[in-house]
C-alpha cells in the first residue's frame, strides 16, 4: 500500500486523468520523492522509507493493485512491490545507498 498518496495528491493540488497509466506515472514520481529530516534525506512516503532502509528495491508499481474501499481511499489503489535481495550483503549496500540519498529500482 501507499498510504499517504492521495494525501499528498490532494494537498498538492495535483490533477490527473483517472487512468491507471496516469495513476502509475503519478505513483512512480511521488516514490521517487524525497525530503529531509535530521540531515537525513528520506523517501517520502513512510511504507517505502521502511522498506528501502531494510535494503529493498523498488520492483512495480500497480495502478489500481487493491480496490478496497481502505486502498481506494488510501492511494486510489495504488500499490507498490518492493523486492528484497536474498543476500544479506546485498541488502546492507542497499540500505547504505539508500540512506546515501539513492532510490533503488530493480
Amino acid at each position: 500500500p501507499v498510504p499517504s498518496f492521495r494525501k499528498y495528491i490532494r494537498n498538492e493540488e495535483i490533477e490527473w486523468d483517472g487512468s491507471k497509466e496516469e495513476l502509475e506515472r503519478k505513483g512512480i514520481k511521488y516514490l521517487m520523492m524525497r525530503e529531509e529530516r535530521n540531515g537525513r534525506k528520506y523517501c517520502r512516503d513512510p511504507v517505502g522509507n521502511f522498506h528501502m532502509s531494510n535494503g529493498a528495491v523498488l520492483n512495480r508499481v500497480n495502478g489500481r493493485g487493491d480496490e478496497s474501499e481502505k486502498r481506494m481511499e488510501e492511494s486510489f489503489g495504488l500499490m507498490v512491490n518492493y523486492k528484497y535481495p536474498l543476500s544479506a550483503e546485498v541488502r546492507k549496500d542497499n540500505s547504505r545507498r539508500y540512506k546515501e540519498g539513492e532510490i533503488l529500482v530493480g
